[in-house]
């Protein structure tokens, strides 16, 4: 997950603020700022909610300890310009490769199983190694960001996660294959890591949200372009021309985001500010409860710290020392399991007895994902009304209630109870992310990328174990381990909820 937000000056720091032309063009005013979190979500199909005003934690006090560069505010691209439009369709392109090739291989596990002999849950690993390979390769792409750029980073991603995915159908066996996905997932962690937090900086703060916008639709139509194509030529040509299939959809993507993404003109006002943490605090510097006598202060996201006495926590110990932040991260954890195991084995059930549908007839269970979309926008809405934990609870539920279902030996009943999983998924996910940043203001980035390590971890962990559950009692047992998650769901939303009255 990224959050978009704005750095503020203190009102005592004029004379350490970079002057802006146009407010719509620059950072937030001071004081409160709306912020929007972008949470991509472990399907493809990210959701933006809406967070409430936060109070302004940018402190940048007018002292020495702060070098400040002199650096000409340059305007964020706008819509009707050129740059603009480029841009939008860059950030497509990014989305749509990287879930189209992250993804695809879920709707052939049946295929690869039987093609390599392997039970369930070991080919519910080839989807598995991708998302851990992602989750594990956000924080070290952002940190690669810092010295080359983000731009030049997610192209450099990009292209090798392209490559690997190229190269995949030519595994010699089911460890290469393993490795490969997780190379590949580990490359394209850069998007999700970096994208947001290029528009936010890049674009015009009132074209953020339309910028953000197509990045989503562009991961929303890749996980679900990349798993239709690759589930309807499998059948007729093998799982191996069906990852290359959409390889090569990817590829050309990747093309179109190296070839149309502009230039980061803003990284210069991003490094204006840097700590000096020799120098001696300046008596001008303003101070808060909670700030250390040397005058530590807060800069964007990061912490400066002056020598002196005891510093301030640090951003990740702040969010994993909160029981309230942990809570949330096993929400993300808990649902993205359960989210994740019900399509990769729901294949299995349905061409397995009773049913006995053809591959190229269950990869449209893929469909359903288009519900999702407007089930994370609704799940947004109802915040306002009830609440980020009675949502929570109440998406969590139909979760459990759509597992549930699905036990019943019916057609009917797989369809409505996969639609009430990934209804309330969808608006689960959108609401638990967003409230993983909003609790722990002063460190929302990293709560940001603490919850995108739970949620991936959690669709790899469940994902594959969902499979061994199947393996022994069939879909009882994948049912079981998904219930399971989607009560403790329940049950952990309703502590929050309780927590916060």
């Amino acid at each position: 997950m990224a959050t978009l937000t704005h750095p503020t000056a203190h009102p005592s720091a004029a004379s350490a603020a970079i002057p802006c032309g146009d407010p719509a063009d620059c950072p937030a005013p001071q004081g409160s700022v709306p912020i929007m979190t972008v949470a991509s979500v472990g399907s493809g199909l990210p959701a933006v909610v809406a967070s409430p005003e936060v109070p302004e934690e940018t402190l940048v006090p007018a002292s020495s300890a702060l070098s400040v560069d002199p650096v000409v505010p340059v305007p964020g691209y706008r819509p009707g310009t050129r740059e603009f439009r480029n841009l939008m369709t860059a950030l497509f392109c990014a989305g749509l490769a990287t879930f189209a090739q992250l993804y695809a291989p879920q709707a052939v596990l049946p295929e690869i199983g039987a093609h390599l002999g392997l039970s369930q849950g070991s080919a519910g690993l080839v989807v598995s190694m991708g998302t851990i390979g992602l989750a594990v390769g956000v924080i070290p792409w952002a940190a690669v960001s810092e010295r080359l750029g983000r731009v030049r980073t997610m192209c450099i991603a990009l292209i090798t996660a392209t490559a690997l995915t190229l190269v995949t159908p030519l595994a010699a066996n089911y460890g290469w294959l393993l490795g490969l996905r997780c190379a590949a997932g580990f490359s394209v962690g850069a998007v999700p890591a970096l994208a947001v937090a290029y528009l936010n900086a890049e674009v015009a703060r009132s074209s953020a949200a339309k910028a953000a916008g197509m990045f989503i639709a562009g991961n929303s139509i890749g996980g679900l372009a990349g798993r239709l194509i690759a589930g309807m030529i499998a059948p007729s040509f093998g799982w191996h021309l069906a990852i290359l299939a959409v390889s090569v959809m990817a590829a050309i993507a990747t093309v179109g985001f190296v070839a149309l993404i502009p230039p980061a003109r803003r990284s210069a006002m991003e490094c204006s500010v840097s700590p000096a943490r020799s120098l001696p605090r300046d008596s001008a510097t303003p101070t808060r409860p909670g700030q250390n006598a040397a005058g530590g202060a807060l800069v964007g996201e990061s912490i400066v710290e002056n020598q002196g006495t005891q510093p301030r926590r640090r951003p990740y110990r702040t969010n994993l020392g909160s029981a309230a932040q942990r809570r949330i991260f096993a929400q993300g954890f808990l649902i993205m399991g359960g989210f994740v195991a019900t399509y990769n084995y729901m294949g299995f059930r349905l061409q397995g007895e009773p049913f006995g549908l053809r591959p190229e007839v269950t990869s449209l269970i893929f469909m359903a994902y288009i519900c999702g979309t407007f089930a994370s926008v609704r799940a947004a809405e109802l915040v306002g009304r009830l609440g980020r934990a009675r949502v929570v609870a109440v998406t969590s539920g139909s979760m459990l209630a759509g597992i549930a279902l699905t036990l019943v030996s019916q057609l009917w009943a797989q369809i409505a109870g996969l639609l009430l999983v990934t209804v309330g998924f969808f608006g689960g996910q959108a609401v638990a992310s967003g409230w993983a940043s909003a609790g722990v203001p002063e460190a929302r980035t990293q709560a940001g990328a603490l919850y995108t390590l739970s949620y991936y971890a959690g669709g790899s962990l469940m994902g594959w174990l969902g499979g061994e559950l199947f393996a022994v009692w069939g879909w009882a047992g994948t049912v079981a381990m998904i219930g399971c998650a989607a009560a403790a769901s329940v049950v952990l939303a309703i502590v929050m909820g309780t927590e916060s009255e």
